[in-house]
């Protein structure tokens, strides 16, 4: 810093220019107030179903990383329909998370946190168009609250291992079950 600061010798020639400084005026642009009317939750662009590979071992890759963006995203917004896209009729699981997601929306109860990330992930490829998917995941966090804000229910960030069961029908992926067994 020091040498920032001193000025010219004798034998160094002077500055050929003068600085300008910015104007210090702010424009009326340089800090807007956030849009109290408008919710970041409302602004969130639900997922979208990726063209699925024609190789299952890529396709099944695609659908585990949907299926965690579409459930971070119906318990952000309370929309299980990005969730409901890419299950099939019989998962149990994927049917519990979507009635949630829909409770939230008709009790305007929410939850902050609980964002799911891919940690590690390994398929197996089974008979009759089916493939297993083994999955690490890590679950943030999480607080629900009611619609007035009061604290309902709370968890501790988590390693979650889950397995996928994939199925081929009508030419298109679909998770038919899920398991999942939580580690501290």
């Amino acid at each position: 810093m020091l040498g920032l600061l001193t000025g010219c010798t004798g034998t160094e020639p002077g500055p050929t220019f003068t600085p300008t400084l910015p104007d210090s005026t702010p424009s009326p642009d340089d800090d807007p107030e956030p849009d109290a009317d408008v919710d970041p939750v409302d602004e969130l662009e639900p997922p979208e179903i990726p063209e699925l590979s024609d190789d299952p071992v890529a396709a099944a890759e695609q659908v585990v990383d949907y299926f965690i963006a579409a459930y971070n995203y119906g318990y952000q917004t309370s929309d299980p329909e990005p969730l409901l896209a890419i299950s099939h009729s019989e998962c149990g699981t994927c049917n519990l998370h979507a009635e949630r997601m829909a409770d939230q929306r008709e009790t305007g109860e929410y939850v902050e946190g609980g964002d799911l990330k891919l940690r590690d992930l390994e398929v197996f490829l089974l008979e009759n168009d089916q493939v297993l998917v083994e999955t690490t995941l890590s679950q943030a966090a999480w607080t629900s609250f009611d619609r007035d804000g009061n604290k309902i229910d709370e968890g501790r960030a988590a390693e979650i291992a889950s397995g996928y069961g994939l199925v081929f029908e009508e030419n298109t992926w679909s998770i038919r079950a899920i398991s999942n067994e939580t580690g501290s």
